[in-house]
């Protein structure tokens, strides 16, 4: 290309105004270019695009128009801003820790890594990177990221149960409606509620097992029935704790976080109950 008189005799690093960008969806964009130097043997492939973040050059054609003046016509491709992502998938879960991915694409290998937060999503954990490389372009690649941890606030889920025990006496009555008033060998069935608590947690619980509520651990916990007996102290086994009891406590907590997840296993005691 001809030189401008101006050009050649003045300022020689110049980036002409043609720079042309083609932007496509979920993989690498291309740029080109025209800039004029005062050395030969620039913008190889590989190195960083001049004046856009993130790309690289892919190809270059050089063109010497005087002694001590190059044009070059440079093709980079790359991601504006340095990376892209897409493909975000978000799953809220019944139970348990809820879901995520993402991909990014960089021209970093390891621009994820587990532990990092989902963007915009500190409850939301990096627990593990698949990484794949451009299929063309081998200085970019794929991160694919999943993560666990909480999206919206938890609902607690509650199972509960109700079991019975038999239990033989050789003489006592039963003053309960379907019972009896005089004293008789008798087999009683005693019951036992558990109730199940299951919840995604931002900070790790601290209760000390086994403990005693002050009431119900939840609002669905089942009614229980917890007659008061009028026996001996030797014909009675007493509790302890007694009443609604934290029986177990499982927590699964995400390496470097105090995110969790929380089972909390809860039963019924009786104060009291037949030897």
């Amino acid at each position: 290309m001809a030189v401008l008189p101006l050009i050649e005799y003045g300022e020689r690093d110049l980036d002409l105004p043609d720079r042309r960008i083609r932007r496509v969806v979920n993989d690498l964009q291309e740029v080109q270019g025209t800039f004029q130097r005062d050395e030969g043997g620039l913008f190889l492939p590989g190195s960083a695009y001049p004046g856009v973040s993130g790309y690289l050059v892919q190809s270059s054609v050089e063109t010497r128009e005087t002694a001590d003046c190059f044009v070059y016509d440079v093709t980079g491709v790359g991601v504006l801003g340095g990376v892209a992502s897409f493909d975000r998938v978000e799953s809220e879960n019944e139970e348990g820790f809820d879901e995520g991915s993402m991909t990014f694409l960089s021209n970093e290998k390891y621009h994820l890594k587990k532990g990092e937060s989902l963007p915009g999503m500190p409850a939301m954990i990096c627990t593990s990177v698949r990484r794949r490389q451009h299929p063309v372009h081998g200085d970019f690649w794929y991160n694919d990221g999943s993560y666990k941890g909480q999206l919206v606030d938890s609902e607690v889920k509650v199972r509960w149960g109700n079991a019975g025990r038999e239990m033989t006496k050789d003489a006592i009555a039963v003053n309960l409606p379907g019972g009896w008033g005089d004293p008789r060998k008798s087999n009683i069935l005693w019951g036992r509620s558990s109730c199940v608590l299951s919840y995604v947690s931002q900070s790790v619980p601290r209760t000390v097992v086994p403990s005693q509520s002050g009431g119900a651990p939840h609002p669905q916990a089942p009614f229980v029935f917890d007659p008061v007996l009028s026996l001996p102290n030797e014909d009675l086994t007493w509790n302890w704790p007694n009443g609604w009891t934290l029986a177990d406590l499982n927590v699964d907590i995400l390496p470097g976080t105090s995110i969790c997840f929380v089972v909390e296993s809860w039963v019924y005691n009786a104060q009291a109950t037949f030897s």
